[in-house]
């Protein structure tokens, strides 16, 4: 097959299938920032506190605001991406987000949890105003940056940033034998980030070492339990047109194609 007809019916299926996952991939990012933004400002939540010995010992690292902002982009990133090579995997991880970002809110009106956190480590460093000289000391000025964007650090247990950083680490790292894997620098590139976010969560000072460790295991955990969801739903409807828009691969696509054409 000449590249043109590939990239042609590459186009088709991308124009077809794909603006779908992008929508859902918005829904569950939107329902994140629901939950976060409205249980912020309920007055009758009490704050709770969980500092630990291991809060102590693990030092502000600014430089991880790095991971810590780019989790306003990975999961559009690395979860649309997944929905071209494993849409089974895809539905997967989009429910286990919507199941675990409920459980969150659950978690957040019931026992909320509120970090202390170092505000005058970094108070003395901010944009525009000349006391950055440094790369060092821009990193500081974006965890200022977060703080301030973040007043009350409330909802921490469990981590959204950290159960989000599982939703990215779960995309690239091989979890069957009939997986379609993205390809490997995409594959690595994304545990390399969701592990990433998932640190930067406590070395940023955002949230206590246990809201990272409960909201990263829960994306993971979660999985398992959806995944046998999705297998079920696809069994039970094999002629359901819409759950064969959300389960067909680009191979499977052209496969239709060429029969159809014959």
């Amino acid at each position: 097959m000449k590249n043109p007809e590939k990239r042609a019916k590459l186009k088709a299926f991308c124009l077809k299938y794909h603006f779908n996952f992008f929508i859902l991939v918005l829904a569950l990012f939107i329902l994140n920032g629901l939950v976060y933004e409205i249980t912020a400002i309920v007055p009758f939540i009490e704050n709770h506190h969980l500092y630990m010995a291991i809060d102590d010992a693990i030092p502000l690292i600014p430089e991880f605001c790095f991971f810590y902002t780019t989790f306003y982009a990975t999961p559009f990133v690395f979860l649309y991406a997944l929905s071209f090579y494993d849409k089974k995997k895809f539905d997967a991880i989009f429910i286990d987000g919507c199941i675990t970002v409920m459980i969150c809110l659950v978690f957040y009106l019931v026992w909320n949890v509120q970090m202390i956190r170092p505000e005058h480590e970094v108070e003395a460093y901010w944009f525009f105003d000349g006391s950055i000289h440094s790369f060092h000391e821009f990193w500081l000025a974006l965890v200022h940056f977060q703080y301030v964007v973040d007043p009350m650090a409330r909802n921490g247990i469990p981590s959204l940033h950290a159960l989000f950083a599982g939703l990215v680490f779960l995309s690239g790292c091989p979890l069957g034998r009939k997986e379609k894997h993205m390809p490997i620098a995409l594959r690595i590139t994304a545990m390399v980030f969701g592990v990433g976010i998932a640190c930067s969560t406590f070395f940023v000072k955002q949230h206590y070492f246990i809201d990272a460790v409960i909201g990263f295991g829960l994306a993971i955990v979660a999985y398992f339990a959806c995944r046998p969801i999705v297998t079920y739903i696809i069994k039970k409807n094999p002629d359901n047109e819409t759950i064969k828009l959300l389960t067909l691969d680009k191979d499977d696509y052209e496969g239709k194609q060429t029969t159809q054409t014959n």
